[in-house]
């Protein structure tokens, strides 16, 4: 019995201790050499740390403000601009057919034949569609005209004392360059005018057959005179797509001489094929 009631009254001790530690303002009991204790009844408690429920945290996206700085953007760009920008260039090559009249001083316009022909071989860069820079070489046929003059007449010889035979021969080399400028006109048509400059090279032979009827005698006088000059070329034209990359080329040209002396100017009309590379 004196067991039974030692044992009851231990229980007893360890079931008051531990409620009193757990439910007094949450301190429990420790020893005396405990830091940071309270006394209550003469003992010594220390706080429990409460469990706080675990938190959740969100990210907080701040509302994007209005910007007053003004946004540019780039429109896109017409498709000939981008045509213009984006295309390479490309040579090209040629060849012409001219027929020109020469405007010649009046001390040289009786004597030689102004009409000429002249064939053409060119060669070209096309930096776009729309701008070209070609370069020419020309050489023409020689033109000859012949003139016939008497002199001395009278009532014996009405056919003249002298026979003269008076003959001329022009040609011509030119050589220079003109930049062009194409518009297209009707799907596979373009218009072309362009301005350009080039040197020429003129000789002009003469022969002169004398005849003296009263003592049958003549003889025969021969002369070449060359002159040069440089000349500024107005170029305008039309041009259609044959096929692929061939073009079939009509223009007109009017060509200023520099020197006026004995040239003023030219027409010329020609006729001719580019193909692009």
């Amino acid at each position: 019995m004196k067991n039974l009631s030692s044992v009851v009254c231990f229980l007893s001790i360890i079931v008051y201790q531990s409620a009193h530690a757990q439910n007094y303002n949450n301190y429990e009991q420790v020893e005396h050499n405990a830091p940071q204790y309270i006394t209550v009844e003469g003992e010594r408690y220390v706080r429990i740390p409460t469990q706080r429920p675990q938190q959740k945290y969100y990210q907080y996206q701040r509302p994007a403000q209005p910007q007053n700085t003004p946004q540019y953007v780039l429109s896109e760009q017409p498709s000939s601009v981008k045509t213009l920008l984006s295309a390479a260039p490309r040579f090209y090559i040629g060849a012409d057919y001219s027929l020109n009249a020469t405007n010649l001083s009046k001390d040289n316009d009786m004597l030689v034949d102004d009409k000429n022909s002249a064939y053409d071989g060119v060669i070209g860069l096309k930096f776009n569609p729309y701008v070209s820079l070609e370069a020419f070489y020309q050489n023409s046929n020689d033109t000859e005209k012949h003139n016939h003059f008497i002199s001395g007449v009278d009532e014996d010889m009405p056919d003249g004392i002298t026979d003269t035979d008076y003959c001329t021969s022009l040609s011509y080399k030119a050589y220079g360059a003109d930049l062009l400028f194409t518009i297209p006109l009707y799907q596979k048509i373009d218009l072309l005018f362009g301005l350009g400059y080039a040197q020429y090279d003129f000789d002009l032979d003469t022969t002169v057959q004398l005849h003296n009827k009263l003592v049958d005698e003549g003889f025969i006088s021969l002369d070449s005179a060359s002159h040069s000059t440089g000349a500024f070329r107005y170029n305008a034209g039309l041009q259609f797509e044959v096929y692929k990359d061939l073009y079939l080329r009509a223009t007109a040209r009017y060509v200023k001489f520099q020197k006026k002396s004995v040239l003023k100017d030219m027409k010329e009309l020609s006729l001719g094929l580019r193909y692009v590379f």
